[in-house]
């Protein structure tokens, strides 16, 4: 999506071999649901927040619509600077970020509830805070090549990911969203490879490798669940990439499953922290409550997703057939789950 980062040298290669990526977990892994996926499962109605919350939402996804007709005009020629500065404040974007900062807190201390909590936590997370880096980047006259294109793509995400978590919140969008539509792997390919990527202080570039190009998804809706899984992976590992690179691998292992590989070095202290903490048995992050400055929910959060893909009941069967899971490899962190592939 952008240009990588002053500095920072693409390697010829991944670090870790395909020969590591595919004994990682098993390559024949059942399907216990009768019918696809839909998506779905992880939401909550718009009156599930209390009042502050939800006119928080409802602004922050009418700027954000605001914002993607803004960038789809701005993207194609390449327009940044004051020309993009005045076009947020004219939509007031300024103010949907620090709304945002905000956001949930509220609500949870009224009624907090498992699912309530994950769905707050990917709507303050997902694409959101790396759009609001990009777009100061922007304002500021710092347009490389396809950096409009990336900030529109987390627009575009983050609205998706929105309806997805709180279906009310755009009933007539969120029925199209559930339309067939078969949504091919190379739709993420293009948005994340070579994507220069950022949140806060933390920056890598993403390096992604592809061997499947077939269809993961059969409607919008469901494409949103697996943005969201993927959005609280690679988050997660640009917060801890020790140089400055996150590594995305994309196969097929099997006919009916494609397994998505995200990993990234980590430091001699991250991984003594991890070692101490779970020894080797890493999966144990995706029950949650563990966290270095974050919530700990993320990874919880893609666990419960990749189960209702494949109808399995339990986090800790998830982990043991391993259709998740979670590995110090040569310190790497590396993460994997995995998504049926979905008819043409």
């Amino acid at each position: 999506m952008a240009e990588q980062p002053k500095g920072v040298q693409m390697p010829d290669q991944a670090p870790l071999s395909w020969t590591v990526l595919q004994t990682l977990a098993p390559t024949h892994l059942a399907l216990y649901r009768s019918s696809r996926f839909m998506g779905d499962t992880l939401s909550v109605a718009l009156h599930d927040f209390v009042g502050a919350d939800r006119q928080i939402l409802q602004r922050v996804y009418q700027t954000l619509g605001q914002l993607l007709d803004v960038l789809a005009a701005a993207k194609d020629a390449r327009v940044g600077g004051p020309t993009i500065e005045e076009s947020l404040q004219q939509i007031e974007w300024g103010g949907a970020v620090r709304s945002m900062q905000q956001f949930g807190k509220a609500t949870i201390t009224d009624h907090s509830s498992p699912q309530l909590n994950a769905v707050i936590h990917d709507l303050r997370g997902g694409s959101f805070l790396a759009l609001s880096v990009t777009l100061q980047l922007l304002t500021r006259g710092q347009v490389q090549p396809n950096q409009l294109l990336q900030a529109f793509f987390l627009a575009r995400d983050h609205l998706k990911m929105m309806r997805n978590a709180v279906p009310d919140l755009d009933r007539p969008q969120y029925e199209r969203d559930r339309a067939q539509k078969a949504h091919r792997v190379q739709l993420l390919v293009e948005k994340w490879s070579q994507a220069t990527y950022q949140l806060d202080s933390h920056r890598a570039v993403v390096v992604v490798d592809a061997k499947f190009d077939g269809n993961v998804s059969e409607r919008c809706i469901e494409f949103a669940a697996l943005d969201r899984v993927l959005y609280n992976l690679l988050n997660n590992a640009v917060r801890h990439a020790a140089d400055q690179h996150v590594y995305l691998t994309i196969f097929q292992v099997d006919e009916h499953n494609v397994r998505f590989v995200v990993y990234n070095r980590m430091t001699a202290e991250q991984s003594a922290v991890l070692r101490e903490r779970f020894g080797d048995n890493l999966g144990s992050l995706f029950e949650g409550g563990f966290t270095t400055g974050g919530t700990g929910l993320g990874l919880r959060i893609c666990a419960e997703f990749v189960a209702d893909a494949y109808g399995v009941h339990g986090l800790q069967r998830c982990l043991a057939e391993g259709y998740i899971g979670a590995r110090n490899v040569h310190d790497y962190f590396v993460t994997w789950f995995h998504w049926p592939v979905a008819a043409d």
